[in-house]
Parts: C-alpha cells; sequence; structure tokens
C-alpha cells in the first residue's frame, strides 16, 4: 500500500464505522440473517462518508470484508465515449495492488472477457474459477454459460500466484446498455459462498457511487479547485506507527499480533 493511498491534502470528515473494525471477521458461513442485514446496513451507512482513496480503501478493506471476503479488488470505470477505463486496484494481503490494476488495464483480453461475460449474462454477477480448464461462468440463476477463450494472460496468472482464483464480478451500465463500472473481487475459493452473488447484486451500485466519488475528488485536488486544502499530514498516531512497521518489513499478521490488534485493521 502506498503512502500516498493513506494520505490526503483534503480534509474530509472521517469513516466511522457504527462497530469496532477490529473485531476478527467471523467465518462467512457463520453469518446469520440478522446479522448479515446489520452488516449490509452497516456498510451503506459507511459507504456514504466515503470521499478519498483512503476513505474507499478502509471501508473496502474493513466492513465490506465481513460481506465480500476477497485478496483483491479491481475497479474499473468508462472513460469518456470511448473503450479506455480508469483502474484501480486495492488489497490488504501482501501483495502490491496497483500492478494489478495496471495488469487488468492492459490485459485487454481478459477485461473484455470478463466484461462480455458479464453482459452475455443479462449483467447479472457470476463468479469464475481460473484454475478450472472450463471457464463456466455461474450466475444466480444458477445456470451455466462458458466464457469464449482461454483466460490464460498475466492478470490470470498473477492472481493465480496468490491463490486468488476465484473471481466474484459485477458491474454498472448506462441507457444503452454500454459498461460505465465494472468490480472484481478476486477471492479464495473457500471464503465464496452462493449468497455472496447476492451481496454483490446488492452492493455494486453503492461501489459505484462511493468509488466515482474518490475519482471526482482526485481530479479536483490535481486541478487545484478543491477548497480547504490544508498542507499538514493527517495520518493519526496509530496509522504511523503500523507505517513503520511495514516500514521495517513487517506482515499484517505479524504488525496485528504486535499492536494487538486485527490483521484486518
Amino acid at each position: 500500500m502506498h503512502l500516498d493511498e493513506v494520505r490526503s491534502d483534503v480534509q474530509y470528515p472521517p469513516i466511522q464505522p457504527p462497530f469496532d473494525p477490529c473485531v476478527a471477521l467471523a467465518a462467512l458461513d457463520e453469518l446469520t440473517p440478522e446479522i448479515e442485514a446489520e452488516a449490509l446496513a452497516q456498510n451503506l451507512e459507511a459507504s456514504i462518508r466515503v470521499f478519498t482513496r483512503q476513505h474507499f480503501f478502509s471501508w473496502t478493506q474493513g466492513l465490506l470484508q465481513n460481506l465480500i471476503r476477497h485478496e483483491m479488488l479491481v475497479c474499473s470505470a468508462r472513460a469518456g465515449e470511448g473503450e479506455a477505463c480508469d483502474v484501480e486496484g486495492f488489497s490488504t494481503s501482501a501483495v502490491e495492488p496497483e500492478p494489478f490494476g495496471a495488469l487488468y488495464r492492459k490485459d485487454a483480453a481478459f477485461s473484455a472477457k470478463m466484461v462480455a461475460a458479464w453482459i452475455a449474462h443479462r449483467y447479472q454477477p457470476f463468479v469464475l474459477d481460473l484454475a478450472a480448464d472450463a471457464h463456466d461462468v455461474l450466475g444466480l440463476s444458477d445456470s451455466t454459460q462458458a466464457v469464449d477463450g482461454a483466460l490464460s494472460g498475466a492478470m490470470s496468472g498473477e492472481l493465480m500466484r496468490i491463490d486468488a482464483t476465484t473471481v466474484l464480478a459485477h458491474g454498472t451500465h448506462d441507457g444503452k446498455g454500454r459498461m460505465a463500472s465494472f468490480f472484481v473481487f478476486a477471492c479464495r475459493p473457500e471464503d465464496v459462498d452462493p449468497r455472496q452473488l447476492q451481496r454483490v447484486e446488492m452492493l455494486v451500485p453503492t461501489l459505484h457511487a462511493a468509488w466515482l466519488r474518490t475519482r471526482i475528488n482526485l481530479v479536483g485536488q490535481k486541478s487545484g479547485s478543491v477548497e480547504n486544502v490544508v498542507g499538514r499530514d493527517i495520518l493519526t498516531a496509530r496509522e504511523h506507527e503500523v507505517l513503520r512497521w511495514v516500514y521495517l518489513g513487517k506482515s499484517n499478521h505479524e504488525i496485528g499480533m504486535i499492536l494487538g490488534i486485527s490483521p484486518l485493521t
């Protein structure tokens, strides 16, 4: 995680989750309907306080992990009328997310086939097993259809390298049926259950709105049009402490043990 992902020169109200995000996650199959409904409400409430990349990172790699556990989240959005896309990657695992965003942008075959599979599946969320010989798409209706062509490029290879071989994908579209935004959750196979497709379907519109807010604010900062710009460091003492241990080469798990907090924090 780069320093520019955890700092901003613009002051926004900090995200204050309605429960302690340091609490270790329960197994996904242990979520009762009542707890799942509460977690969904908490995520929706947290999403409306997302204004910066730092906020988006904290939300998707914290609270959202209670509903959609993943190793890597790749967000993409159509840039203008062409086929070009803005892409960002977010992860708390021991990998650097930026190369994954760049790979997704450069590996046109992977991204095109993922979006094509989503459109062919009638804009429904789907799950894809990258390790399988036949890349079948499984959606909410439990019907299957094959992805046209092999997914054996650089992006697929990197996801398999970190054992995130199960992909959950969903997006949003405009009035002409063109992809407006697309979200790829790269997961370990054991972290995926059928209910996650429904969670993805419910939460992607919220992801779309929250992530695009961060993009608008990023453009505003670069153009100098955002007000209340300050030059001071807004990192907390705890964030400085965590970054110091990261600089010293400690893993998320080791830092959690040292500081007595969850590795997810």
